[in-house]
């Protein structure tokens, strides 16, 4: 199926007042022809643009509203309808990381819950004002800009969210599922019952609040049952059906669509109009749900009443799905490409396009606007395609070695991507668990707090301490525990390090090939490719580092050699090469990251101390990773405890 007009029309305009004079000595039908493309051309219809969607909506993260505006402007070039107006680029909510200790949150202040950033009045003494009024304010300039430009909004979060205990203590009748991940949180969250009329209004004000200030948002759309969010008797929750039991046998149809209901009445008493989808419910009976639906209300994708597809995606902007992350700016153009094919096949009438890498988004919107003047069907066309984008970047000469480069990626992605739950391996465990910064010793426990506190206060880790201690413990998971789990991840590892330094060749080639001003490009892209094969090894490290540690005898009580000639185990030369090699990695890393005027084009990380939280490495990378070696060092004397010394 195809949905695109392909060809363009080039004319010269004669002045209207020319037309006027000569309308009656010209043949009527050149003349309607005429009038014909004139009223098209007035009417900016684009040739060579997707034509079924009625909306197209883009996304990209934006570091601030001049970036924002920047985008903006080209978006609408492309054929943007709709821009996104969050993309995890948002003032995060750091009052919800309550208690201290309780990781769980970490899930939840990047989302800007409808609540808790446009606060009804009855939440108001609830919910500090600071933090939701900032958001507030940077939405409703974005919205100016796009009011500017004659663009219209979408908002995406995920609802409905949980809020502050002190809520449902005054106001017990509120109180709905719990919410919280039971092995990854240490205090229950409970989100608001969406079935109790007060809940509603609150809801519905909210939304009023939000489209009164906003007035270009027209499409709404949330992610449920995860990240401290979810629906009453929902079986998609993490805790399992469970909710407010006064409302247990209300229809899931009903409870979905009396919520939709009550968010699309606040935009229309602020004379708005939105089209909302809930998603990620895990019903079994979405379809049969959506049919009780009306129209511009979707559960799951699938829209009322006809049960037609709400949207199709070409990507998304959440910052764990990203397969190179925590490392930035690595380019994914056959992976966009495929899914345009996609989407080109799909009946919905809504096009979201997402672009995840803000460091290459001028390279996406070509891709997206090439795509449209000729859409492909196939592997092969999508081959071809990308060819042609490699030539147009680099010119015939060097097109081989950039589309070559782009498909190592393109390998590379698809093998990491086998890591994935919720987060690939580099972000649950370089990240979250700090494997990056966080020192490898034999008894982690036995760390004074000035060598363990910089990396345990943003470790995700709900239970205990020796959990904590216990590098491949990832959300409760323990996925890679053992021999088998340590040669799954390094068959993954190498393969992906195989694509990886291909890459990295072929871009250093390019920096020697290309123009100056291309050249600084692949500079920074060989740069990048090196630092994420710097994780890699330190994923290696760790992950051969605790399966050594779980096959010895870590009580500590081994006896000295005494005579002469005892030689070193293997056991003890194989662990302490692996140190060693994590400690070398570190400093190549150092050495690496020292050589940028900014880290951040390299790897992400928090711009301040404060910001830096479980999902974000800090500013002060480069002092942790320092920290890491000496304790390392330090701690050095430690295998005594573990082996015996050799005596020759």
């Amino acid at each position: 199926m195809t949905h695109y007009i392909n060809f363009k029309i080039q004319i010269q305009i004669i002045s209207l007042a020319a037309i006027s004079k000569s309308a009656n000595r010209i043949n009527p039908s050149i003349f309607q022809i005429f009038v014909l493309i004139l009223v098209l051309t007035s009417a900016h219809i684009s040739f060579g643009q997707p034509s079924h969607y009625k909306n197209i909506v883009f996304g990209c993260y934006t570091k601030d509203l001049d970036d924002f505006e920047k985008f903006v402007v080209k978006a609408k070039e492309a054929g943007a309808t709709h821009i996104q107006i969050n993309a995890e680029d948002l003032p995060l909510a750091y009052w919800q990381m309550d208690p201290p200790g309780d990781p769980y949150p970490a899930w939840v202040i990047s989302n800007p819950g409808l609540l808790k950033t446009f606060i009804p009045g009855a939440l108001e003494k609830y919910i500090p004002k600071q933090t939701a009024e900032k958001v507030f304010n940077i939405l409703e300039k974005r919205c100016k800009i796009l009011r500017k430009y004659q663009l219209k909004a979408a908002f995406h979060t995920f609802e409905p969210q949980m809020l502050p205990e002190s809520v449902y203590e005054d106001h017990p009748d509120w109180r709905g599922p719990q919410v919280d991940h039971p092995m990854r949180s240490r205090t229950p969250r409970f989100s608001p019952a969406i079935e109790n009329q007060e809940v509603l209004n609150l809801y519905t004000q909210a939304i009023q609040k939000f489209i009164l200030r906003c007035p270009e948002v027209e499409i709404l759309y949330f992610r449920t049952n995860d990240s401290g969010a979810g629906v009453d008797w929902s079986i998609g929750l993490y805790n399992g059906r469970n909710g407010n039991t006064n409302y247990k046998n209300i229809s899931m149809g009903k409870r979905i669509k009396d919520f939709l209901n009550a968010l699309q009445k606040g935009a229309e008493e602020s004379g708005g109009k939105l089209a909302v989808n809930i998603y990620n419910t895990d019903e079994s009976n979405s379809k049969h749900i959506a049919k009780v639906l009306n129209s511009n209300m979707a559960i799951d994708g699938i829209e009322g009443p006809l049960a037609s597809e709400f949207k199709t995606d070409v990507d998304n902007l959440l910052y764990y799905s990203r397969p190179f992350s925590p490392i930035v700016g690595i380019p994914r153009p056959l992976d966009f490409i495929e899914k345009l094919e996609i989407a080109n096949k799909s009946d919905a009438s809504r096009l979201f396009v997402a672009i995840a890498d803000r460091q290459n988004k001028d390279l996406y919107l070509k891709i997206y606007k090439e795509f449209w003047q000729s859409p492909t069907n196939d592997i092969i066309e999508n081959l071809q395609f990308l060819r042609k984008i490699a030539q147009s970047e680099v010119g015939d000469e060097n097109a081989e070695k950039l589309f070559e480069l782009w498909i190592a990626l393109h390998e590379a992605k698809k093998v990491v991507s086998l890591t994935n739950a919720g987060g690939t391996i580099f972000n649950l465990g370089c990240v979250q668990q700090r494997w990056l910064v966080r020192p490898l010793v034999p008894f982690p426990a036995d760390l004074i707090p000035e060598e363990k506190n910089y990396y345990r206060q943003h470790q995700f880790q709900a239970r205990s301490e020796s959990a904590a201690d216990y590098l491949l413990d990832l959300q409760a998971m323990r996925v890679y525990t053992g021999e088998g789990g340590y040669r799954y991840i390094h068959r993954v590892i190498y393969k992906t390090k195989e694509y990886i330094s291909k890459a990295t060749e072929l871009s250093r080639y390019l920096e020697e090939n290309v123009n100056q001003e291309q050249k600084k490009t692949f500079e920074l892209l060989t740069i990048r490719l090196t630092a994420y094969d710097y994780l890699m090894n330190n994923v290696l490290n760790v992950v051969s580092y605790q399966t050594q540690l779980d096959q010895l005898d870590l009580s500590g009580t081994k006896s000295e050699a005494v005579a002469m000639g005892s030689g070193n185990s293997s056991a003890r030369l194989k662990l302490l090469e692996t140190v060693r090699r994590e400690i070398d990695n570190t400093s190549n890393l150092i050495a690496l990251l020292q050589s940028q005027d900014h880290i951040s084009n390299v790897i992400d990380h928090a711009k301040t101390k404060d910001e830096e939280y479980v999902r974000l490495l800090g500013p002060d990378l480069i002092d942790q990773l320092r920290k890491k070696i000496n304790i390392m060092n330090a701690h050095w004397i430690d295998y005594n405890k573990i082996f015996t010394r050799p005596n020759f």
